[in-house]
């Protein structure tokens, strides 16, 4: 019963002021490429960097807010947390928050690795994603040049 007091009144409140407005955090990593766990660390957001959009009904009237922990894992299986965040939109509706690997963790060597391997695969996705855009570009129409020459009563056409 007490969930949907709550839930109550977050609608109330998003009622009350308009939509509820957004802050974007792009997360980062050092190197980049660690595994982003959102809610708490629960649940996976994606590869560093990622940009998710966080919605308040506190973020329309410029308000500051608490957000659940975040979690960033490297391929060696180093961590770095933060217990929860406060996001204020009078910083900027887009920020940024950077993890730094911590340097005593071992394995640091893999996870240089994995992040130029990833760094690798974005870049033939991007390639492969303009050569898909020019093949579906239909090729310009073939002009033909003709050239005529009279010999006696006759004409002889040649194209090319």
């Amino acid at each position: 019963m007490r969930r949907w007091t709550v839930l109550a009144v977050v609608l109330a409140a998003a009622a009350t002021s308009g939509c509820a407005s957004s802050v974007y955090i792009t997360y980062h990593s050092d190197p980049e490429g660690a595994m982003v766990y959102v809610n708490s660390a629960q649940q996976f957001a994606g590869y560093t960097p990622v940009r998710l959009i966080y919605d308040h009904p506190a973020f329309a009237d410029d308000a500051c807010a608490y957000l659940r922990g975040v979690k960033v894992r490297w391929a060696s299986g180093a961590t770095a947390a933060v217990p929860s965040l406060i996001a204020c939109p009078t910083k900027g509706r887009n920020q940024q928050l950077v993890f730094h690997r911590p340097p005593e963790a071992p394995g640091a060597a893999i996870d240089a690795q994995f992040a130029a391997l990833r760094q690798l695969s974005d870049t033939m996705l991007q390639q492969a994603a303009i050569q898909a855009a020019w093949a579906s570009v239909p090729p310009a129409p073939r002009q033909t040049h003709c050239g005529s020459q009279v010999v006696g009563d006759q004409v002889f056409t040649n194209c090319y």
